[in-house]
């Protein structure tokens, strides 16, 4: 689909609803034709609010407004109506000999490059992810290295004099092990 003449992309479950609305643009199409177009007759956890969504999706990719509308129109408790002017043009596509040479759809191709990059940036996680233990196991066997400041008396009193500088030798003593 093409909106003067840049690409629209939508998704499917929009894009299957912009199709039922055209094919039907002489006319109100109702939820429950949507429903019945898009997701068949099992029911659909949900439908009107998926619907709404899939045509905010296609106002969106349109640039449509829902005060103001130029290509869909919605008709309260009744359904939605494609307004703007619809011409079919037949696309009539010659039959090739050999269908086997026909090149990739550039989906594919897409998908093989989106799983390429997920593949390299794993891969970069991994090593970096190695890197970093190994260094940390690298690093652990050292031993730290911990300075002790002696404990200051402001208070002038002798009791608590010894009581700091006891303290001070409990710490030094119990990380010198």
């Amino acid at each position: 689909m093409r909106r003067q003449g840049a690409a629209v992309h939508l998704q499917s479950q929009p894009a299957r609803v912009l199709a039922c609305l055209i094919q039907n643009s002489d006319r109100t199409v109702t939820r429950e034709e949507l429903r019945a177009a898009i997701w068949g007759q099992r029911n659909v956890r949900g439908f009107r609010a998926r619907t709404e969504f899939c045509i905010s999706q296609i106002r969106s990719a349109l640039g449509d407004d829902s005060a103001r509308p130029i290509y869909i129109q919605t008709l309260p408790k009744r359904g939605y109506q494609f307004v703007a002017p619809v011409e079919f043009v037949s696309r009539e596509v010659e039959p090739r000999e050999n269908q086997a040479s026909i090149p990739a759809a550039p989906s594919a191709s897409r998908r093989g490059w989106v799983i390429a990059g997920v593949a390299v940036i794993l891969l970069a996680a991994v090593g970096f992810a190695a890197a970093h233990f190994w260094r940390r196991g690298a690093v652990s066997g050292q031993q730290p290295i911990i300075a002790v400041v002696r404990f200051d008396n402001e208070t002038e009193n002798p009791a608590t004099t010894r009581f700091s500088d006891g303290l001070t030798d409990m710490l030094w003593s119990g990380f010198r092990r």
